[in-house]
């Protein structure tokens, strides 16, 4: 029989399986990056970028360059669709990846600017630090 004290392990989720995430990819052979957001598995969303049709897919072809796609980070996680829709809107403006289209689906007032600036290594208020939520 098991104790009321024992402790029950649980296998540590893979990154690519988690849902909800706002990630961050970089390219290998230079400086570019790409912010995105899924409600879905970040492992489906992720196979999307190599469609040559994608921003990401794209520069790949463009350029001939080379994606870290095992580096990808989860910069943040959020389950309601605005709320994550806001932090990817944040984290494109915060990181500056220039592989967006655009600023994602918020278009944040100025004063953003202002707070992201302070201090870039604070983490966002109510947001969870990349090395909390990998």
């Amino acid at each position: 029989m098991l104790s009321p004290r024992t402790l029950y392990v649980q296998d540590k989720t893979d990154k690519l399986d988690k849902s909800g995430a706002i990630y961050g990819l970089k390219c290998l052979d230079c400086s570019s990056s790409y912010v995105g957001e899924s409600a879905r598995p970040l492992r489906t969303r992720i196979s999307e970028h190599e469609r040559p049709t994608s921003p990401v897919g794209e520069h790949i072809t463009k350029d001939h360059h080379s994606i870290d796609w095992d580096g990808v980070r989860i910069l943040d996680r959020e389950e309601d669709w605005f709320r994550r829709g806001v932090r990817e809107a944040i984290q494109i403006r915060r990181t500056g990846s220039d592989l967006n289209r655009d600023r994602g689906r918020h278009d944040l007032p100025v004063v953003y600017n202002k707070i992201l600036s302070l201090d870039q290594n604070q983490s966002i208020p109510g947001s969870q630090e990349a090395s909390q939520v990998e």
